[in-house]
């Protein structure tokens, strides 16, 4: 039964999930997570960061060989699987985390007997740079070679797995959500909402579309009228179009597009009508995303793949079928970018034995979305949000670089 490891080391932990690929099985037999403020206290992180009298900097490096550490001992004590048939190893990173300083002595030194992280600590002063996160877990993971290293062969009885190179998390989450052509587009909704078009080379990366006024705000409008999310769900269908009423949801100072001044813009109703405001809120954010899909140069969205908690809110969605005029389908995304990763290994192995395979067949199984949770759109909204969308863009245009007074 082939296996391929996926990580994810992200602002908050590390994910580990390994995939089984044979024939028609594919499944997910090993999804694991170490946090860092939970399971590694000691090195005084806070979401990745390390808190000094200096302000905040980037978690420790010792750290990050640590949590790997402890992830490869939980995968080799795992009794649900078999690690020796582990054929391939890949991994995201956050492109934020880096440069790192560390010093890593000569594998052949290492004793398999001491954690790794004690290792680290009592090395050389003298350090190597690593100009990324990836890069530094290429070097702990593989060592001098292109296969799992004999320090964690040797340490956990891990196999000679392949190592693939380590690439940026929004890669291996489109991968993971299955966004792996044009016309696909992924949207995930959290605190920061985060858009990312399909490519018909998904390893090649593309650059995500990024709202810093996600959830937070949302959340800020409805707690302001005493709302849950019950009722948010019924004021939405209300009024679709929101009687032409628009919203600029800038409570902080956006990314897409830089505003110079944070502020919410309301036009056409004021901050005490509870359905027009959050109408106003939700249907914004779709039209900013939609709008800006569309400037970075998808010519069409066919199918959105809409993933995080607030995606479970059936209205939310069908705003978002009706603005992109696509049909919505809800995925479990939670850990999509360790599950990239384990298909990426999966599509490298077979790529380097001579029998390739298409990203269709790489994500299908995993990234099948219910048909129960598709959302279609509604062809009279969609006109009403296709002229809305001009006018959206039109105000978001002028009041880029102005104060909110309205």
């Amino acid at each position: 039964m082939p296996l391929y490891l996926g990580l994810d080391a992200g602002a908050y932990g590390l994910n580990a999930i390994v995939i089984e690929i044979e024939g028609q099985r594919r499944r997910v037999v090993f999804n694991r997570t170490i946090n860092f403020d939970r399971d590694l206290p000691a090195y005084g992180t806070s979401g990745g960061l390390r808190r000094t009298t200096h302000g905040d900097l980037p978690a420790s490096p010792v750290m990050w060989a640590d949590a790997l550490e402890r992830m490869l001992g939980r995968l080799a004590a795992a009794a649900e699987i078999e690690v020796e048939c582990i054929r391939a190893v890949a991994g995201a990173v956050h492109h934020a985390v880096g440069p790192l300083h560390q010093h890593l002595p000569e594998w052949a030194a290492l004793n398999p007997s001491i954690a790794l992280s004690a290792q680290l600590k009592a090395a050389s002063p003298i350090a190597r740079r690593f100009d990324s996160l990836g890069a530094y877990f290429e070097a702990l993971i593989a060592g001098p070679d292109l296969r799992l290293s004999s320090y964690w062969r040797q340490r956990f009885a891990l196999p000679a797995a392949a190592i693939v190179p380590w690439t940026g998390d929004q890669t291996a989450r489109a991968i993971g959500t299955g966004v792996i052509r044009d016309g696909i587009v992924a949207v995930s909704l959290g605190v920061t909402d985060t858009v990312i078009a399909g490519t018909n080379e998904p390893t090649m990366g593309t650059s995500p579309i990024t709202f810093r006024n996600g959830s937070l705000i949302r959340d800020a409008i409805r707690v302001e009228h005493r709302l849950d999310w019950d009722q948010v769900a019924r004021l939405l269908e209300q009024s679709p179009g929101n009687d032409g009423a628009l919203m600029l949801p800038w409570l902080e100072r956006e990314t897409t597009p830089a505003i110079a001044h944070a502020g919410v813009r309301r036009f056409g109703f004021d901050r005490h009508d509870p359905g027009r405001n959050i109408r106003g809120v939700i249907e914004g954010q779709m039209m900013a995303m939609a709008n800006h899909v569309q400037v970075s140069g998808l010519a069409t969205v066919e199918k959105l793949i809409a993933t995080g908690p607030e995606a479970e809110n059936r209205a939310i969605l069908q705003v978002m079928a009706n603005v992109f005029d696509a049909e919505v389908y809800r995925l479990d995304g939670e850990h999509a970018a360790a599950l990239g990763a384990a298909l990426r290994a999966y599509h490298a192995d077979r790529l380097s034995a001579g029998e390739p395979v298409s990203w269709k067949t790489v994500v299908s199984g995993f990234t099948d979305p219910q048909p129960g949770y598709r959302v279609s759109p509604n062809p009279p909204h969609v006109a009403v949000y296709a002229a809305l969308r001009k006018d959206y863009a039109l105000l978001e245009r002028i009041h880029t670089n102005r104060a909110a007074i309205c």
